[in-house]
């Protein structure tokens, strides 16, 4: 198995690690985590961004919200998983919840989006996204949603 040593008795330390599936020990020995960066990594949010494939990967242990990149700034209204990768011309986001409990969750990207359960308020200047997760057996499993850039 694996396992990382956290030290004795450790108190508000930390750490990070990159997980990076399907890859060969001479790729491996290549890779490096520059394209990488930490968004967030606190009891309520932690959030990595890969500049090279403009994806965020993260996790809301409460609903909140965070800042990504060029601006872009999103908004959950329920605790979930979330993955997000954007181009100059769509938005994919998929959520997934890691809680039993049937809710929709809403997500709200500072962007005008065009797609199945996106509303668009000109107003606010704020997209929301609306994602009905399953629940039951199939608790757990993702949703995705391809969103045009208006």
């Amino acid at each position: 198995g694996l396992a990382i040593s956290h030290g004795q008795r450790p108190e508000d330390g930390g750490y990070q690690y990159v997980v990076v599936p399907a890859i060969d020990l001479v790729d491996f020995q290549a890779y490096t985590a520059e394209q990488l960066t930490v968004l967030r990594n606190t009891g309520t949010v932690q959030a990595v961004w890969h500049k090279g494939l403009h994806m965020l990967q993260c996790i809301f242990w409460n609903p909140g919200g965070l800042r990504i990149s060029d601006g872009l700034v999103l908004w959950v209204d329920q605790p979930c998983l979330l993955m997000l990768q954007y181009s100059s011309q769509s938005i994919r986001v998929t959520v997934a919840n890691f809680r039993d409990r049937a809710c929709p969750v809403k997500v709200q990207l500072n962007r005008p989006l065009d797609g199945e359960d996106v509303v668009w308020d000109a107003k606010t200047g704020v997209s929301t996204i609306t994602f009905r997760l399953p629940t039951g057996e199939y608790t757990g499993q993702s949703v995705t949603k391809h969103c045009d850039l208006r």
